[in-house]
Formats: C-alpha cells, sequence, structure tokens
C-alpha cells in the first residue's frame, strides 16, 4: 500500500506515518514545498498513491490575528484544493482521499451528529465549512472521500502535555463554561 500524506510533521500525522510504515506500507510526504508546485508536479510525486491523507494545516493553538487567520484559511484551504486538483492530473487516480476537518464546524447547542446542518456562524465554523467543501471536489473526479471531524486530539506530547503543568500548579481553571462538549 502507497500513502501520501499531508502534514507530515505534525501531531497526528507524525502518528500516522509510524503505523503505516510498520504495516511496512510506503509512505510518500508530501511537504510545504511540494504544495508549491503545479499541479501537475504534485501529481507526479503522489502518482500511484492509493490513499491520498490530508493533515495540513496551521497550528490553532496560536493567537489569531488578522493575518494568522488567513492563513489558517489558506494553509486548509489552499492544499486542499490543490492536492484535489493534483488527484485529477494523475495517472493512476487514489482509491480513497481523506481529509481532516474540525468539530468546531458545529454551534453550541451540545448535541452533534454526521447529519446535523446547524453549523455555527463565526470564523472557524467557515473555515470548517469552505475545507469540508474543497475536499468533497474529489467525488467529482470518482475518489472516494472521507472527512474526519477532530476536536482535540489527546496524546502522548500533545496538547495535554502543555495544559497539565498549569493544572498541576493550581493555576488551571475552567475554560469556557465548563459545560460545552469536548470530543
Amino acid at each position: 500500500m502507497q500513502i501520501a500524506l499531508t502534514g507530515a510533521t505534525g501531531f497526528v500525522s507524525s502518528y500516522l506515518a509510524n503505523v503505516f510504515l510498520e504495516k511496512d506500507w510506503k509512505v510518500t510526504p508530501i511537504l510545504r514545498d511540494d504544495l508549491a508546485l503545479s499541479s501537475k508536479d504534485l501529481a507526479k510525486k503522489i502518482d500511484g498513491s492509493g490513499v491520498i491523507v490530508n493533515l495540513a494545516g496551521a497550528n490553532i493553538v496560536k493567537r489569531w490575528t488578522e493575518e494568522y487567520k488567513k492563513e489558517l484559511y489558506n494553509s486548509r484551504i489552499d492544499t486542499t484544493i490543490k492536492l484535489v486538483e493534483a488527484m485529477g492530473q494523475m495517472s493512476r487516480k487514489p482509491k480513497i482521499f481523506i481529509s481532516a476537518s474540525a468539530v468546531g464546524i458545529y454551534d453550541d447547542r451540545g448535541r452533534y451528529g454526521e447529519s446535523d446542518y446547524n453549523f455555527a456562524n463565526n470564523y472557524l465554523a467557515k473555515i470548517v465549512k469552505d475545507w469540508e467543501e474543497a475536499a468533497f471536489r474529489a467525488r467529482e473526479i470518482n475518489i472516494r472521500t472521507i472527512v474526519f471531524r477532530f476536536g482535540v486530539v489527546l496524546g502522548k506530547g500533545g496538547l495535554l502535555a502543555k495544559m497539565l503543568p498549569s493544572f498541576k500548579l493550581g493555576m488551571g481553571g475552567t475554560i469556557g463554561n465548563g459545560r460545552q462538549s469536548f470530543s
């Protein structure tokens, strides 16, 4: 099995890459420089990959200045559009395209499901809606498309490791109103 993977240096991607390699699958990392290539050249790099996994995106745990909001948006939507364009030019198209998304699409009602279309009306929800729309364009070229709406991902070396010291020192507190969902 050959898998092409964006966001290869990220928290989830690096874990997945190791799992794939342990199964003796070939992993082709798609780096930022690769995303600057033309769609045709990117298609050549990932040609033959049976699965494309898109986990690219700027880190959301930063101050959201107007400039950084643009980076958050472009690192997800532009990357996804470029990947779909490249897949359309591959001589051997992948069977599956898996793209990350986020639970930030949902409003604050507290009940969520795959068929729930009552989305939030904020900047993060706009990013996520546009991101999913870009990913689902792969269906137009007959590629099975799967979108995962991630919440906070907990694991060794992740966000939890950065947050725990404050809580252990008694400096942590209720985040938000304390009643929001956690996925």
